[in-house]
């Protein structure tokens, strides 16, 4: 008789929004070490603090609080996409966000991780992943693939769990 399999939804703990928090992960996953990139803040979207950022940008998390109506705009969203579809270039990485995913619960602290994989993901022409590493590992096994199977790629994988967890315990939120 076979075992009976539950699948206990995954939680993860939030990133903090931390330049150096974040560059020590992405060298964890696999940028070199003397890459020449770092995420870094921007204090505003207004002209003076955006000349303060180091170019070229290759890409941008951006970090802001969910409140009821960003929800709903959300929820409008994904129900006019479902509706009419949506055609995302072939060029852009995108996954979706599933991890600790419920259906009456549109939100999870996977979103650090998965806007990093968005920006490496898109910046590997600039910022190809050491050889070897997580992030050449889980790139090589999503190219081609659709939002929704890299969504599910990211979420069976150990390791990245693994290391967001310990990136999670970095900086000087408690």
């Amino acid at each position: 008789m076979a075992a009976a399999t539950t699948t206990k939804a995954k939680r993860w703990f939030p990133l903090e929004s931390n330049p150096q928090v974040m560059n020590e992960y992405i060298r964890r996953m696999g940028i070199a070490e003397d890459a020449e990139f770092a995420f870094c803040d921007v204090y505003s979207t207004d002209d003076w603090a955006l000349e303060m950022v180091l170019r070229p940008v290759l890409g941008v998390v951006m970090l802001f609080p969910i409140k009821p109506a960003t929800e709903d705009h959300a929820k409008q969203q994904r129900e006019r996409i479902e509706k009419d579809g949506q055609i995302v270039s072939k060029n852009v990485y995108y996954m979706k966000q599933t991890v600790g995913m419920h259906a009456h619960v549109h939100r999870c602290n996977a979103c650090g991780t998965v806007g990093i994989l968005h920006a490496l993901g898109n910046a590997r022409d600039y910022l190809p992943p050491r050889h070897g590493s997580f992030l050449s590992s889980f790139f090589s096994k999503t190219d081609g693939k659709t939002p929704d199977e890299i969504a599910a790629i990211l979420q069976a994988d150990d390791e990245i769990e693994e290391t967001h967890a310990s990136a999670a315990q970095d900086g000087q939120s408690e």
